[in-house]
């Protein structure tokens, strides 16, 4: 009768990785390492940004810097907030100083994508018009709006992923 020896050799790699991820109901963007989840209820921007702030360390109502995390949110918004009727607040605003855009964390907007019909925006409609929005009725493109807009407004918090 034969023995048959089995020799079993183990190797062990060693694999490192920076792994990020969002918190449940919050959608991970990664080119930015950013998460984005949706506020489905209707609140005052100011409202919208104390909310936001108040989800996670870091978050605060949605900033983007380029057209691909802009689309990003849209598909976000129409996946997850598709009975809004108007619209979703974003963090840019001019407040302080009239046509000159800021993110809440004082950067510059230096992408946009204000709506083009039926009226150009913004348009400070009323010259009361300083909190903006993805408008719903013009295919989610800017709109800048009245910052206590009559009903509020849904929103869309931004975090840095963890």
């Amino acid at each position: 009768m034969k023995t048959l020896s089995l020799v079993i050799s183990l190797v062990c790699v060693e694999v490192s990785f920076s792994a990020q991820y969002c918190p449940r109901g919050w959608s991970y963007y990664p080119p930015t390492g950013s998460c984005f989840t949706t506020l489905n209820k209707h609140l005052y921007w100011d409202e919208a940004r104390r909310e936001c702030a108040s989800l996670a360390r870091g978050s605060s109502l949605a900033s983007v810097s380029t057209r691909e995390e802009n689309n990003f949110v849209i598909n976000l918004i129409k996946r997850h907030g598709a009975n809004e009727k108007v619209g979703f607040w974003m963090g840019a605003n001019d407040l302080r100083r009239e046509g000159v855009y800021v993110w809440l964390d004082g950067y510059k907007v230096t992408f946009t994508d204000w709506s083009k019909t039926p009226v150009v925006q913004p348009d400070d409609w009323k010259n009361n018009e300083d909190c903006v929005h993805w408008w719903k009725a013009n295919g989610y493109s800017w709109n800048d709006a009245h910052c206590n807009k009559t009903g509020g407004l849904s929103a869309v918090c931004k975090m840095p992923a963890l």
